[in-house]
């Protein structure tokens, strides 16, 4: 990933004490402009002297959806800056999959007026978001289903990862002529069955987080404002872009799939997924994808995921199963009648599953025997099973 620089401001507009900007988020591209207000203050706010708990309590208030948020706070606090920062703070990444990422790009429009009185300001946000409280719900109920339909919940964070993104390629097609702001949003995605790369890519985030994997959405420039994700697998993170692999049905025909740094735009050259950074912000609420902190803590490979070649894993697509038993079988034919497996000499380690030298039907029947555990039980390293639990 290569990172651009280029600058954009924020203007705040002042009229008589008051302070009104809007933030339009949805197209990625910030948008101001003044609005009328009255100079009217609310008669009862929440008061917020720290700057954590008046982020729990906006980030609460905007994960419930609610439209107009007002509080009180110093009046040593600058009022603009103190909008943004609390914006940037309660839509940080937090363990919640409705939250952080998912949430800052559910919103649509901000519009915010600031009164400034004698010992304190009241500010009071006008949020316009994408998804209603009962489409979230929906969105709930939904992902919640197909989650216990991919049956993923023990398994190996590759598998969790490549259900969903097989799940996500199968069921939602890319339509950025959809009308209304549906489009932009994960439940576009799941019940419309379209949306574009920011639903696309918000839908994966939000299964992924359910299922417990660690990932992002990431905000940029592929050829045109885009969004892709990345998610980590023993703790590297590997880009995945799911809107740009919509043409497949198989992760092994994926190009953009578990991906690194080097070798992310390898199969299309003249299109580079480049990230925001601080000084070319798409959005006042965009992260700086090149900051120290990021790296840090979103260590991104610098080469695509090689899922390691398990015991019993024959065609090594990261599934133990009756593919793999039967292609066991199939090379125990050709050595019973033509003195060859047909298999490299990696294939035939990982084929002799219970490591005697030798491959036939007791290694495919192993192999079957780990299937259905799995299939019904918690998830377990295969190696681990064949030693342990193998009848």
């Amino acid at each position: 990933m290569k990172f651009l620089k280029n600058l954009l401001s924020v203007t705040a507009v002042i009229a008589l004490a008051t302070n009104t900007v809007s933030l339009n988020t949805s197209a990625f591209n910030a948008k101001i402009a003044e609005v009328p207000v009255k100079y009217v203050r609310s008669a009862e706010t929440e008061y917020f002297d720290s700057a954590e708990s008046l982020a729990a309590y906006v980030r609460e208030k905007m994960t419930e959806r609610v439209s107009n948020i007002s509080f009180s706070v110093p009046d040593d606090w600058n009022g603009r800056e103190t909008v943004i920062q609390v914006l940037r703070d309660s839509t940080a990444e937090t363990d919640k999959p409705n939250q952080g990422d998912y949430l800052r790009k559910s919103i649509s429009y901000v519009e915010y007026t600031i009164s400034d009185y004698i010992s304190d300001i009241t500010i009071t946000l006008d949020i316009t978001y994408n998804t209603t409280a009962q489409q979230e719900k929906m969105i709930d109920e939904k992902v919640s289903e197909i989650l216990a339909e991919l049956d993923i919940k023990n398994k190996s964070e590759y598998d969790k990862i490549s259900a969903i993104y097989e799940y996500i390629i199968n069921n939602v097609t890319y339509n950025l002529y959809s009308e209304g702001n549906l489009k932009y949003t994960a439940y576009g995605a799941l019940y419309n069955k379209e949306a574009v790369c920011q639903g696309i890519s918000m839908l994966f985030y939000r299964m992924a987080k359910e299922a417990g994997i660690s990932c992002r959405m990431i905000i940029g420039d592929a050829g045109g404002a885009h969004a892709w994700n990345i998610a980590s697998i023993d703790g590297v993170y590997y880009l995945l872009d799911p809107t740009f692999d919509l043409y497949y049905s198989k992760i092994s025909d994926c190009k953009y799939f578990l991906r690194g740094t080097e070798d992310f735009d390898e199969y299309n050259r003249n299109t580079t997924h480049i990230p925001v950074s601080s000084e070319q912000e798409m959005s006042s609420l965009d992260y700086d994808y090149s900051s120290e902190d990021f790296i840090k803590n979103y260590p991104i490979s610098d080469t695509k995921y090689v899922p390691k070649c398990k015991t019993g894993d024959l065609n090594n697509d990261g599934f133990i199963d009756a593919v793999d038993a039967s292609a066991i079988l199939a090379a125990y034919c050709l050595l019973s009648t033509k003195n060859t497996s047909g298999l490299t000499e990696i294939q035939q380690s990982v084929a002799d599953v219970n490591g005697d030298g030798q491959i036939n039907s007791v290694d495919a029947s192993m192999v079957l025997q780990y299937y259905s555990y799995i299939s019904t039980e918690e998830y377990i390293e295969p190696d681990k099973f064949f030693k342990e639990k193998v009848i």
